[in-house]
């Protein structure tokens, strides 16, 4: 009877750690570190490359940071970022006074979709957006 209560005793306290500790995916309480506004996306064909200007919103004097940015649409397959300027791939940046700061992202490819998302990812979750003339 003693092994049973210690067991029991054990698999509730290993199960109130592992929820406490916000471990992986489930981690769900995790609060993006901004916002997304979309500006303009064109082509350039001379480099066969989707170049999509965003502003990136965040609260002032705190730290963000960006790992991959992906172009998703339902016709296609999904386009990973080949460049970004105004921020690093994988480095911590911090929001200025005004919070925010002007991005480009470079895609390879030719033709831009008419319907697609935004997906950048990064150590505090995954922010989406859908520019307004996607809608």
């Amino acid at each position: 009877m003693k092994r049973i209560l210690a067991i029991f005793a054990a698999v509730v306290c290993i199960t109130t750690l592992a929820s406490s500790a916000n471990i992986g995916p489930a981690a769900n309480n995790v609060e993006p570190a901004f916002e997304v506004q979309y500006l303009d996306a064109e082509v350039i064909a001379d480099d066969d490359v989707i170049r999509v200007s965003v502003n990136l919103v965040g609260r002032p004097h705190t730290a963000g940071r960006i790992d991959s940015v992906y172009m998703v649409s339902s016709g296609s397959a999904e386009l990973p970022a080949a460049d970004i300027d105004g921020v690093d791939f994988k480095r911590w940046f911090q929001w200025e006074d005004d919070s925010a700061i002007y991005v480009e992202i470079d895609f390879l490819g030719e033709n831009l979709p008419s319907d697609f998302e935004l997906q950048f990812f990064g150590p505090r979750g995954t922010v989406k957006c859908k520019p307004a003339r996607a809608k």
